[in-house]
């Protein structure tokens, strides 16, 4: 399974925080955030940033992982966290 580093994801994902609109607050939180799709497999990966219910790239991929990136995200955490669930995924799969 092809993935991204950790460092390089983390990297993305400090510029997504800059996509996080004051409005953007789920029903379920208080603080704004985004959704994110880290989607992974044998051709590559893809980051998908928003509602991951909508069709996306993720979606032509086999192993997804998925979070929330809030500001006072620690960025190098959540990258492990999701490239963690992919790699789960593909573990699974074997």
């Amino acid at each position: 399974m092809k993935r991204p580093t950790i460092k390089d994801l983390a990297q993305a994902l400090t510029q997504a925080k800059g996509h996080i609109d004051n409005d953007n607050v789920r029903e379920d939180d208080t603080l704004p955030s985004i959704d994110v799709t880290l989607s992974c497999d044998e051709r590559g990966f893809a980051l998908q940033l928003g509602d991951n219910s909508f069709t996306g790239s993720a979606y032509s991929f086999k192993h997804w992982g998925v979070g929330t990136l809030y500001r006072r995200t620690n960025c190098r955490d959540l990258a492990k966290d999701l490239i963690d669930q992919c790699q789960e995924l593909a573990d699974s799969d074997a």
